[in-house]
């Protein structure tokens, strides 16, 4: 029998997010009897204590951040280059910008035989300052040529990636999120644990529209609210609004519903341990992120057959079609309002979805699929 490889996750940042899941799945989901495994991140967040739950060895790079320090890098890719060589791994796959240059480098100095860089939304494509952005492009770029293998998420990073100079399609490899089968919990079930004794409160009739985000501001929630203000003044039907998550920009968007007269309309929920079960409670599912990767909310909302209202960005346009919901330009609180609305007012546009919706987020987007997928280049 081979003796087990060994392979070293490494990513930015441990808070939770879409990169940091996909890191956690990988860990935990690969065989334990043909890979040994070991994640290193930065900081001390949500990633940590999922792995530890697991049993999987996980470290803390304490001088890892996203944020741009000379000599923090300096510091990383030392311990980086010592640690690869100490440990001699034979596989290292590499997560999110700063731990893929620093990673790649230190990887390829120390002879690591496979190298895996996973692009979760090229930071290029963000808004920046014009010679920031190059810099960043170059960075990426030196990535995908010190990787061995590219893994892109969505297929807007598939062709970005392809038309990098040097780049062939053998040495990129799409594979997108997956998730599991999910148990929803019921309608009412769900809305209870949501909003606690204020859902009984609610008609049954109202609409409910719902989204799984955190309160930062490239989720552009702010828009969000602002189209639900521009909904209420002529809505016919009754709705509300709710948000599932926590983040910095909380005291804004509060005094946003405030100012706007929205507190009986629009909900913060704050966070909510696998939100994704509660997802039945809502009738409309909507994500208006300025950027994106492939996020696990919309995949989530899709399993659980939701029509969409979501931004046209990122991987989003991947997961939304014409079938399961509708596409509007970020920052555009009049598009999202229009389109809300429709789904609102046409009630028949809400069912249909369902089936053939979830259908599909199941045959292209699930967990299993991804693992085998990845695991396919780790041989």
């Amino acid at each position: 029998m081979s003796p087990k490889k060994k392979i070293f996750y490494l990513i930015t940042k441990s808070n939770q997010g879409g990169a940091q899941r996909n890191v956690c799945d990988l860990a935990t989901g690969i065989s334990p009897k043909l890979f040994d495994v070991s994640v290193f991140a930065g900081g001390d967040g949500w990633l940590f204590d999922e792995l530890t739950k697991k049993n999987i060895h996980a470290e803390s790079l304490p001088f890892l951040a996203r944020d741009v320090r000379f000599f923090a890098e300096i510091a990383v890719f030392f311990k980086l280059l010592s640690l690869f060589k100490k440990e001699r791994p034979d596989i290292v796959h590499l997560h999110s910008s700063k731990a893929g240059a620093l990673g790649a480098l230190a990887a390829r100095l120390a002879g690591v035989e496979k190298i895996i860089f996973t692009a979760h939304g090229w930071a290029f494509n963000e808004p920046r300052f014009f010679l920031s952005r190059a810099a960043i492009w170059l960075v990426s770029w030196l990535t995908t040529l010190l990787a061995h293998r590219i893994i892109v998420i969505t297929k807007k990073e598939y062709a970005q990636t392809l038309a990098m100079p040097l780049i062939t399609a053998k040495k990129i490899a799409y594979i997108p999120n997956g998730i599991d089968n999910i148990h929803f919990l019921p309608k009412k079930e769900a809305q209870e644990k949501l909003l606690g004794p204020q859902a009984k409160s609610i008609d049954a009739d109202t609409i409910w529209i719902g989204t799984i985000s955190e309160l930062t501001a490239n989720k552009g929630l702010k828009y969000a609210i602002e189209a639900t203000a521009i909904i209420k003044k002529g809505a016919a039907s009754p709705f509300v609004f709710v948000v599932i998550g926590e983040g910095e920009e909380r005291k804004a968007l509060e005094k946003q519903i405030v100012d706007y007269k929205l507190s009986g309309t629009v909900f913060l929920a704050g966070y909510k341990k696998d939100a994704h079960t509660l997802l039945k409670a809502f009738d409309i599912f909507t994500l208006t992120s300025l950027k994106e990767g492939l996020p696990y909310a919309l995949l989530e909302a899709g399993a659980a057959g939701l029509p969409t209202v979501a931004s046209n960005v990122g991987g989003i346009p991947d997961i939304v079609g014409e079938e399961s919901g509708i596409l509007v330009p970020p920052q555009n609180p009049e598009a999202i309002a229009q389109a809300l609305k429709k789904l609102i007012t046409d009630r028949s546009a809400q069912k249909p979805t369902e089936e053939p919706g979830a259908r599909r987020i199941q045959e292209t987007y699930s967990l299993q699929k991804m693992l085998h997928d990845t695991v396919s280049l780790y041989k």
